[in-house]
């Protein structure tokens, strides 16, 4: 099968991938501040069961929370959440952290991100001058904090988009200690005598903590997500000369002819060489 690239060799077709990388991380920035609006709202809720004086939610409102010395005394005021109810939460807003992860630190060959995009403009430049050519792109370079935040990017989409083989690992031992428990409990071997059972966990309720790392996680996340994009937006400066400006088109309904951009995607991603 054939694969279809972007190429990236004029200055033109860098500005248009940029500007297209741009348009798609807002779009999922917009989602993704949406949905951690709803996790703030339901943290607001439970911190108000725990102390009704408390009226905001912030990262430090969460960790004086936790670090009260009576916190493990008092955290039963705080009503469970149901699982399913934390589960969609968190569905949603890991769908669109990993579309975002995707779009700023995947390396890999075919993908598209801004991780992509500053190498591929790096090794022209390196190329241009090599051949005593003038330079097209002429970038600023990132800094180090940016840097890490792209790598921090790469590492965590590597570790959140696959199963690793270091969680089955993990979930191994936490079973096997799991199991240990249950043998003391019920005097029965349950490690070497039940393999033909595959225990699954299913819960009604998750700890309230569950809620609050979800919160500052993601919270911590955005912050990254912002610096990040504000480089890309200073990149597109530098390359059209002109403040970029972020322009929503407002409408009321998505029309449903913008799904031949995702079909046209796949006819091209798995198109028979000729």
């Amino acid at each position: 099968m054939g694969k279809i690239k972007y190429n990236l060799e004029t200055k033109d077709d860098f500005i248009d991938y940029l500007g297209l990388i741009i348009e798609q991380v807002q779009k999922q920035m917009w989602r993704y501040r949406r949905y951690l609006s709803e996790v703030e709202d339901l943290c607001r809720t439970k911190i108000k069961e725990y102390d009704s004086e408390i009226n905001e939610v912030s990262l430090e409102t969460i960790i004086k929370v936790l670090n009260d010395p009576l916190y493990m005394q008092n955290r039963a005021k705080i009503k469970p959440i149901p699982f399913y109810k934390y589960a969609e939460i968190r569905d949603k807003l890991e769908f669109v952290n990993l579309r975002l992860l995707n779009l700023i630190g995947d390396k890999t060959k075919e993908a598209v991100s801004y991780a992509k995009f500053r190498k591929t403009a790096e090794k022209l430049e390196e190329r241009l001058l090599k051949e005593g050519k003038e330079s097209i792109i002429q970038l600023d370079n990132l800094s180090t904090d940016i840097q890490q935040k792209i790598n921090e990017c790469y590492k965590a989409r590597n570790y959140v988009a696959h199963w690793a083989d270091t969680k089955f690992i993990a979930q191994k031992e936490y079973r096997t200690s799991q199991l240990k428990e249950f043998e003391q409990i019920f005097e029965v071997d349950f490690i070497n005598s039940h393999k033909h059972i595959i225990m699954v966990n299913r819960y009604e309720y998750v700890d309230i903590e569950w809620l609050f790392e979800l919160y500052v996680a993601y919270k911590k996340n955005q912050k990254i997500y912002s610096s990040i994009f504000q480089q890309m937006r200073r990149d597109y400066t530098k390359m059209v000369g002109k403040p970029t400006e972020i322009t929503p088109i407002q409408g009321k309904v998505l029309p449903f002819n913008f799904s031949l951009i995702s079909q046209q995607s796949v006819d091209m991603q798995f198109k028979k060489d000729k």
